[in-house]
Parts: C-alpha cells; structure tokens; sequence
C-alpha cells in the first residue's frame, strides 16, 4: 500500500490522498455512509452499491519466534501446526483471516492450541516475537518485525489473501476514478499470472 500512495502522489499531484486506516469492516461501512472514497481490503461479501476489484493476491506463511524449534525448518508442513500454540486473529474485526485460517485448519484435522485472538496483524507479530505462539499471516506483513520473528512458507501452501480495491458505484468525487486507474495499474505491474 505505501508504494501505491508515494506513486500516486508523485503522479496525480493535483489529487489529495488523505489515508485512514481501518480495518476491512470499517472500510465496508465508511464507503456505505459516503465518509470515504475508495478502500483497500480484503475480499469480503459486499453489498448494495459497493464494487470491488481484486488487485493482490498473497501466499500465507508462519510467523514464529527465531527460537522455536520449529525456525530451523525451510518449510513447516500442516501437520507442524497440530498442538502449538497458536494466535490468530478474531472472527468478529479480523473475520478474513479467521475464516480462511480455521476453515484449511479443520479441514486438514490441524488442531492448534489457541493462545490469543487479536484483531491487527502487528499484534500477532508482537506476541509472537515474545515467544507466546506461532501464527499464520500474510507474506506481505513479514516486512514488520525481522528481528526474534522468522517467517516460513507452508508446505503445499494453497492459502492465499486477497486484497480488493473497493469503491461505491455512485461515488460523485471526480479523482476517484483517476485514482482508481491509476491503482489498478500500479497493481497490475505485481501481478503473477494465474
């Protein structure tokens, strides 16, 4: 996102980019209540006049503490995370990541030990650069903690994160849609193909 927003201000000067972050949710509900413009989120169920552009696609790795056992291994496996303890985000602010965590989980049978449900990506790294867990987070968060966190991709990893760009249809806001253009094709760059 940062290099999206310091493109865009060296190319579209004449359009003021005022950030607030929020989570997927608030995103959701700012754009129904027309206080913002355009979000970046996660690919949830949207609703009524609101439309969505998925630009990102991302791996899911482990995060674990540099002196865990299991740091030593270039790729944890399914069956690694059986029994460790774990920490995840919430369902209620970070249902996503929850959802798509818990439901491959059960799915495989992988029954972690649930320490703590937090909403924010950094938290979970904070706790897991104390040592209380393991965890499973978007690659792209890995550029937040690299000291006493190591970050290992997961084997046969079919988990992927999603981020759409999402905006109402009947936005009046005339740099929206130059905005809109020009992210999609800052995006478009990173794409992998599918």
């Amino acid at each position: 996102m940062p290099q999206v927003v310091a493109s865009a201000r060296k190319a579209l000067p004449h359009i003021d980019i005022i950030l607030k972050e929020m989570v997927s949710i608030e995103q959701i509900q700012g754009l129904e209540a027309n206080t913002i413009d355009l979000g970046f989120t996660r690919s949830l169920p949207i609703r009524g006049n609101l439309t969505r552009e998925q630009v990102a696609s991302e791996k899911m790795v482990v995060a674990l503490p540099i002196e865990h056992p299991l740091a030593a291994k270039q790729t944890i496996s399914w069956q690694d995370l059986h029994g460790q303890p774990f920490i995840t985000y919430t369902p209620k602010t970070g249902n996503y990541f929850y959802t798509i965590i818990t439901r491959l989980l059960n799915e495989l049978g992988i029954v972690p030990e649930y320490v703590q449900h937090v909403d924010e990506s950094h938290t979970i790294l904070g706790l897991v650069r104390a040592g209380l867990g393991i965890s499973i987070v978007p690659e792209s968060v890995s550029v937040l903690y690299t000291d006493k966190v190591v970050f290992r991709p997961i084997g046969r990893n079919e988990l992927r994160a999603d981020t759409c760009m999402i905006w109402r249809s009947d936005c009046c806001n005339p740099a929206l849609v130059t905005f809109r253009d020009f992210a999609s094709k800052h995006f478009a760059r990173f794409r992998l193909p599918s």
